[in-house]
């Protein structure tokens, strides 16, 4: 799978179950208010994309990266499909 196809599926699923708006997103938390996301949104949104890709997140994920950054997620979210795909 394309980074790129990731990007765009993750950017639809953020607009259609969150509502967010795709400018800027990846320049600001989705947590902050600009984009509107509340922290159970990103649990939430956690755990949709680990049923969706079929991956596991572990802790460091979310504490050493920036999980709320969208660039930093579908990067995350890139790297484990590879991982599963090797």
């Amino acid at each position: 799978m394309r980074k790129s196809d990731i990007v765009e599926e993750i950017v639809v699923l953020l607009k259609n179950k969150f509502g967010v708006q795709s400018k800027d997103i990846g320049h600001i938390s989705l947590l902050d208010p600009e984009i509107g996301m509340l922290p159970r949104d990103l649990f939430t949104l956690f755990f949709d994309l680990q049923k969706k890709y079929g991956i596991k997140f572990v802790e460091s994920d979310v504490i050493d990266k920036r999980f709320d950054y969208f660039n930093e997620l579908t990067e995350i979210v890139y790297q484990k499909i590879k991982e599963k795909n090797s």
